[in-house]
């Protein structure tokens, strides 16, 4: 049995936007041609503009999952393809975020990694949650994060 949920356009159309945006702001202020504009074009490069644009193009926007082959298979905006195994997972949890309404769950994997599958790029993360449930994948709670001030702290992780 597969499952598959795409990618929720308007979010994703809102994230690119942000980004043409955030691109055009340095823009504008290294053609003024100050070094004051040119310092701020770089401040707001690095804290902005970077990581909103990685953010976007490399978070998963659609997910398969595989019932019969134990997978779970992510793209993200550029196309790129990754999979996990379900017996990579050691467990998943659910979090929010301050100031935001998308739901998230958090992948938790055996070599230490973590994936985050949120709304914000999905248009569901239900499948997700009732797929790693029906394969015994164990929910180990809820986290919270006030970002940008405080990340996800990943409590979950395994020592």
């Amino acid at each position: 049995m597969n499952s598959t949920t795409g990618p929720n356009w308007w979010k994703t159309l809102l994230g690119v936007t942000g980004v043409i945006i955030l691109l055009w702001i340095p823009l504008m202020l290294i053609i003024k041609g100050t070094t004051e504009s040119t310092l701020a074009a770089c401040a707001v490069s690095v804290f902005l503009t970077l990581p909103w644009t990685l953010s976007v193009l490399f978070q998963p926007c659609s997910l398969e999952m595989d019932q019969r082959e134990g997978l779970i298979t992510y793209r993200n905006l550029l196309g790129l393809v990754r999979q996990v195994r379900l017996d990579e997972v050691t467990g998943f949890s659910s979090a929010d975020m301050s100031r935001s309404t998308s739901k998230i769950r958090i992948l938790y994997l055996m070599d230490g990694r973590h994936l985050e599958f949120s709304t914000r790029n999905l248009r569901t993360i239900d499948d997700l949650e009732a797929f790693l449930q029906r394969n015994g994948i164990k929910y180990l709670g809820h986290e919270w994060s006030a970002f940008p001030f405080k990340k996800f702290r990943y409590r979950f992780h395994p020592k």
